[in-house]
């Protein structure tokens, strides 16, 4: 991946021509190969490489898609040279059953920024969002 993020970034530079728009979206699966948080934190070896060619090839309209189980084995060069992220339940605590007037319902924190109420219909195989608040607004509401 990182010969071709290389290749790709080298022929953008040589045409000299940078673009707003998107033009390609590279598609990665277990992101945590390429993109390793556990590389990036051994100081002695710098910033990855693929770190720096994801940062610089937004400027010529290159996208990037990187999914991976466990967001935390992500670097954080990449989730901070990213513009929109969508991590579902990251653990065991941001998922919990609770009780909103006298009803059962479950909760989700959504990236530290929202909160989903749902219900599960396990006789229907569905699940149903109830309600998608700003995390500050769930908290005054509901108290949770």
């Amino acid at each position: 991946m990182k010969i071709l993020f290389a290749y790709v970034f080298e022929y953008w530079l040589a045409q000299t021509h940078r673009s707003g728009r998107l033009r390609h979206v590279f598609v990665l699966d277990e992101g945590k190969r390429v993109f390793s948080a556990y590389k990036e934190r051994q100081e002695a070896a710098g910033l990855p490489v693929i770190d720096e060619l994801t940062a610089q090839l937004r400027e010529f309209g290159e996208g990037l898609i990187v999914a991976n189980q466990e967001a935390t084995k992500l670097t954080e060069s990449l989730k901070a040279n990213t513009y929109t992220k969508i991590l579902l339940a990251t653990g065991r605590g941001d998922k919990e059953k609770i009780v909103i007037d006298g009803d059962e319902r479950y909760r989700l924190h959504i990236s530290r920024s929202c909160t989903a109420f749902y219900d599960i219909y396990e006789d229907l195989d569905e699940v149903r969002v109830t309600e998608l608040l700003p995390t500050d607004e769930a908290h005054k509401r509901y108290g949770y």
